[in-house]
Parts: C-alpha cells; structure tokens; sequence
C-alpha cells in the first residue's frame, strides 16, 4: 500500500469509524467534552452517501430529540500531501 492510500485510513483516537462504500478515506465519528464531532472525506461521492448511511444515524442516535443542532463547514485545500 503506498503512504497516500495508509494516510487515508488514519482516524481520530477514540473515534467511531464511519465506513466508506465508494472510496477508501474512512470517516471520524467522536465526543469529546459533551460535542459530537463528524469528519468526512471531502469528495462529495463519498462525504453524501457516508454521511446519509452511517453519520446521520450517530448524529440521532446521541441527539436524543435534542435541538439546535449547530453545525460547521471546515474545508482544507492543498493538504493531500502533508505526511500525518
């Protein structure tokens, strides 16, 4: 497996792997101090499918009818190769 490819399946400690069916980037779910957090990968043909299969049910499984839910855009550019 090259490094680029090994990059891709790194996660968050303590975090809930969210699988992806049409890629190779595996997604983050995790809480900490109270806040759920959710990292996806950025292509859309994975982050959509990834997020409607496995984030969303995290997400309403903690969330327990409770609202707000705030949420947040990050977007990283030219960070593909930048060793971990």
């Amino acid at each position: 497996m090259v490094e680029s490819n090994a990059r891709q399946a790194l996660m968050l400690e303590n975090g809930d792997a969210l699988p992806n069916d049409t890629g190779m980037a595996v997604g983050t779910a995790v809480t900490q101090e109270g806040t759920h957090y959710i990292v996806l990968p950025g292509p859309p043909r994975e982050m959509k499918p990834m997020f409607e299969r496995y984030a969303k049910p995290w997400i309403e499984a903690r969330m327990d009818g409770v609202l707000p839910l705030h949420s947040v855009m990050l977007k990283f550019a030219g960070i593909g190769g930048v060793a971990a």
